[in-house]
């Protein structure tokens, strides 16, 4: 039975000894208190969605006085909610989607496997961000319950010891929504109008001549192991990527024709690509070739890969980075560039000796996402073999200046290696 709830009533309702007592409100059809067996009073709502005969129920809030619902918030509350029920709407539905919606965990880890794996062979960074940051972080919430503010808390810690990995971390979490939003799980994005907090400066660096000059030095030190020495002056005169020299096959190498094929698994953009080998690089080669099973094996790779014969390099790495403690071994870092400036400083001097940026993009097995790319197949081994070929004379005229230089002013010069 109905009757009208007023604040001094409500204070003295008989709390049960057990189950539950429930008490509607006259004044607003459908609002009721109940009173379970531990004191609590708690707000529901019984409504009825236009068109519909079916009736259905909502929780509103504790009672109590702020932050908990009054009586008079209680009767604000349930007329609006009656008002959208009145509409045809289901005032219930997003505390249902609340209740439905996946976690951030769930969302992540499916990211994981569906996405990043399938389509980055850099997964392991998403992998490490996801596992070691994200999940600690939010990984029992809701994922639509995740606001932008709780982004931003996330960012500015990360921040505070280092900028740059909040900003490849605000980037995994735009990428994660992103993929939710295509699967219809979110419609908001929290990341929307997060600015990256750390600045990012631009890569830009080529070596000069003298510089040019001191990383061949260093790489023929004696206490370079070979198969540094080789990684790191192949990268210079081929022009290509790290991951890709380190993963270099026999089987993809034709010493006669002075070709290096690097498959689209190798390829960091997946796209094939035949590199011409200019006379040093092949020199280089067939020294390696030559040595057999002298060179002494690396690690297991963090792929977990074993080493192999058909390998130039043995249980090399798929990954640039690994190269990276290389470079202090052969004592590069003290002219200040690191092993992706190679590359960098190859076609900035296959620009300088003209070259167009037509010929050093196919050098560099850069992307074409023009229409016309699609249906030209011609491979331009030609024209790359001439702007290697140019490079590797350009390269060897540096190198010999600097031996000039030191006969010039009475200097010991160390003979070629």
């Amino acid at each position: 039975m109905s009757k009208v709830l007023q604040v001094n009533t409500i204070d003295r309702l008989p709390v049960p000894e057990a189950g539950r007592n429930e008490h509607f409100d006259a004044k607003v059809p459908g609002l009721l208190l109940r009173v379970s067996a531990g004191g609590k009073k708690t707000w529901y709502l019984w409504y009825t969605i236009k068109g519909e005969r079916k009736r259905r129920r909502m929780a509103l809030g504790v009672y109590g006085p702020a932050p908990a619902l009054t009586l008079a918030d209680a009767r604000e509350k349930a007329r609006r909610n009656l008002l959208v029920a009145a509409a045809g709407e289901d005032p219930g539905a997003p505390v249902k989607a609340i209740r439905n919606a996946p976690t951030f965990k769930k969302v992540a880890e499916d990211f994981l496997e569906m996405h990043s794996k399938a389509k980055k062979r850099s997964w392991q960074q998403d992998n490490r961000r996801i596992e070691g940051v994200l999940i600690p972080a939010w990984g029992d919430r809701k994922l639509i319950a995740i606001k932008r503010r709780d982004v931003l808390d996330l960012l500015d810690g990360i921040a505070a010891r280092a900028p740059i990995e909040a900003n490849r971390t605000l980037a995994l979490i735009r990428k994660i929504w992103n993929w939710a939003a295509s699967r219809d799980l979110t419609e908001v994005n929290p990341c929307f109008g997060v600015v990256a907090p750390g600045k990012e400066n631009a890569r830009d660096r080529v070596l000069t001549e003298d510089e040019i000059r001191q990383f061949w030095a260093a790489c023929g030190g004696p206490e370079v192991p070979a198969y540094a020495r080789d990684m790191f002056r192949l990268r210079l005169l081929t022009a290509q990527r790290g991951g890709e020299v380190a993963a270099m096959a026999w089987p993809h190498i034709d010493l006669a024709a002075r070709t290096w094929y690097i498959p689209p698994e190798v390829a960091k953009n997946a796209n094939g690509h035949l590199v011409p080998l200019s006379l040093p690089a092949v020199s280089i080669l067939r020294a390696i070739k030559a040595a057999g099973g002298k060179v002494p094996a690396l690690p297991a790779s963090r792929t977990g890969r074993r080493a192999s014969a058909d390998f130039v390099f043995p249980a090399r790495s798929v990954s640039g980075h690994a190269l990276r403690p290389k470079l202090r071994d052969i004592g590069i870092e003290n002219v200040g560039f690191t092993g992706h400036d190679l590359r960098r400083t190859a076609a900035t001097h296959l620009g300088e000796m003209g070259m167009s940026r037509f010929i050093i993009g196919r050098v560099l097995n850069h992307t074409d996402p023009s229409v016309t790319a699609r249906y030209d197949r011609h491979s331009y081994l030609a024209e790359k073999r001439d702007a290697l070929d140019k490079w590797a004379a350009r390269l060897a005229e540096i190198l010999a200046a600097g031996e000039k230089q030191k006969r010039q002013h009475g200097l010991p010069v160390r003979a070629a290696d």
